[in-house]
């Protein structure tokens, strides 16, 4: 019973294992490299993929669900770090710090465009889609529970 997280599921799906197929490869490319800047590259790349908008709604869907802890402040945080890392890095080769001020840049840009889809830009108040995914899980809940209906003017 979870609500509808994007307008075209399938394509989000084959989107999704697109993705998971790209970073398969990176994860066993990263045991052959060698040398920091070359792990750098490689580590970005994964990252320029878990940033996908996709994984970005996912991540704030779980931010609504009760008693769970959050996985967006833990990817945030390690976010954190690895910018970090870069920027330290790029102390002396340039490129890594570009690489991670692109990161940060696309972790605040994609964060913005997941909240900017449930609510309405001007005014902060949910638009149908942010309605519907605040409300469904309390529908859910009352189903579960069996909670009475209400009635129209009651």
């Amino acid at each position: 019973m979870l609500p509808q997280l994007f307008e075209q599921p399938y394509k989000e799906k084959g989107e999704l294992n697109r993705i998971q197929h790209k970073v398969d490869g990176l994860l066993q490319q990263s045991a052959k490299v060698r040398g920091t800047t070359a792990m750098f590259l490689v580590a970005f790349r994964l990252e320029f993929h878990i940033l996908h908008p996709a994984l970005i709604s996912l991540l704030n869907f779980l931010e609504t669900l009760p008693n769970q802890e959050s996985a967006l402040a833990e990817y945030r945080s390690h976010l954190g770090l690895f910018i970090n890392a870069l920027n330290e890095h790029g102390l002396t080769k340039p490129e890594l710090k570009l690489l991670g001020e692109t990161i940060d840049r696309l972790w605040k840009d994609n964060s913005n465009l997941a909240v900017m889809s449930n609510a309405d830009s001007l005014t902060g108040i949910y638009n149908r889609r942010g309605m519907f995914d605040a409300l469904l899980p309390l529908i859910y809940l009352a189903q579960r529970k069996k909670l009475p209906r209400l009635e129209a003017g009651a």
